[in-house]
């Protein structure tokens, strides 16, 4: 690499670190490792993405995609069982520190294109004034 131009490599680094950064603040921001925390110290292993969904409030197939995330960035574990999909629980990686509480900056929830709950539909067209 030269001092003047980035090459691809660097390039590609920091647009998955942005990638990477964005996914745990979904995760923080939506509460899934405090959900999760909360599930373990309740007596269970782990919750499906269903069952986080529910808790969440969330739709559960974007759940799910953000729980894959999660897994591969190796913050939560998931658990095979079989063909169905594993209970996901906090990973050893990141240890206690995010289901006890450690928080985004910045909005609770996110919002615009980040946010996984039911989308928000269109008012309807208006048929011109009324009067």
């Amino acid at each position: 690499m030269t001092d003047d131009k980035l090459d691809m490599a660097a390039l590609l680094d920091m647009a998955n670190a942005f990638r990477k950064s964005r996914i745990l603040l979904t995760g923080l921001e939506l509460g899934v490792f405090m959900a999760l925390g909360e599930a373990v110290r309740g007596g269970a292993t782990g919750l499906s993405s269903a069952d986080l969904a529910t808790r969440l409030g969330t739709e559960p197939r974007y759940t799910d995609r953000l729980l894959n995330a999660l897994v591969a960035l190796g913050l939560l574990e998931k658990e095979a069982v079989g063909s169905e999909q594993g209970a996901v629980s906090n990973g050893s990686r990141a240890g206690g520190a995010l289901s006890d509480g450690l928080s985004a900056p910045g909005p609770t929830r996110p919002t615009g294109p980040t946010s996984l709950t039911s989308p928000t539909p269109a008012p309807a067209p208006s048929d011109g004034p009324t009067g």
